[in-house]
């Protein structure tokens, strides 16, 4: 049982005796915040929908979708809809 413990990776044995908390101190490149209050901390997401809509000159297009999302609570603060890629200022627009 010893050498199985032993040839385990110490990433696994960190995991197993210390927990998923100091697991993802030590191992998680991605450094993750949570808000402790609504509205203290906001999302933006970008998505191509999957349906074609008409554009006003006729020609038909998938549009994209900005979402602002409020982290604590999880509910759509605010969204823009345009068949422009992703931007600066289409986040802002979905913000306002």
């Amino acid at each position: 049982m010893r050498d199985i413990v032993l040839s385990l990776p110490n990433d696994l044995r960190t995991l197993a005796q210390q927990g998923t908390r100091r697991f993802g101190e030590l191992y998680e490149m991605v450094h993750r915040r949570e808000a402790s209050r609504p509205n203290a901390l906001w999302q933006a997401d970008h998505a191509q929908l999957d349906i074609l809509l008409l554009r006003e000159d006729g020609s038909a297009g998938r549009p994209w979708l900005t979402a602002v999302i409020d982290d604590y609570s999880r509910s759509i603060a605010g969204y823009f809809l345009s068949f422009d890629p992703p931007s600066s200022l289409r986040t802002s627009l979905a913000m306002r």
